[in-house]
């Protein structure tokens, strides 16, 4: 089976869950996080994530450099990379996962 959605239905369906799936599949997960600002996320995962800003503005902060991320803006994050998001304005981003459950830490900030 093919998944379809529409990502403005999506975001405009869910805008106060913290977190939600569209997908898990064998070889990709696709994950959606609505962040307050101030909120702060760190992780690594033993995978490569595609993350896409779709409404507010992020920060986006590795032990060697920093990245904005503002409405449409995308970024990679390769495997085993320690990563920090920060919430700069309330918004919305998309996380691509691949593969979709490999191992990793998280920690889920305010």
């Amino acid at each position: 089976m093919i998944e379809h959605f529409n990502l403005r239905s999506v975001l405009k369906r869910a805008p106060h869950q913290k977190s939600f799936h569209m997908a898990a599949e064998k070889h990709v997960r696709i994950e959606f996080w609505n962040m307050v600002r101030g909120a702060i996320t760190s992780f690594t995962y033993q995978g490569d994530i595609v993350l896409t800003c779709y409404a507010g503005e992020f920060r986006l902060e590795s032990s060697t450099e920093t990245v904005k991320l503002g409405e449409l803006d995308q970024a990679v994050v390769p495997e085993g990379t320690a990563v920090k998001i920060v919430c700069e304005v309330p918004g919305t981003v998309q996380l691509i996962w691949t593969p979709p459950y490999a191992a990793g830490t998280q920690d889920r900030g305010p």
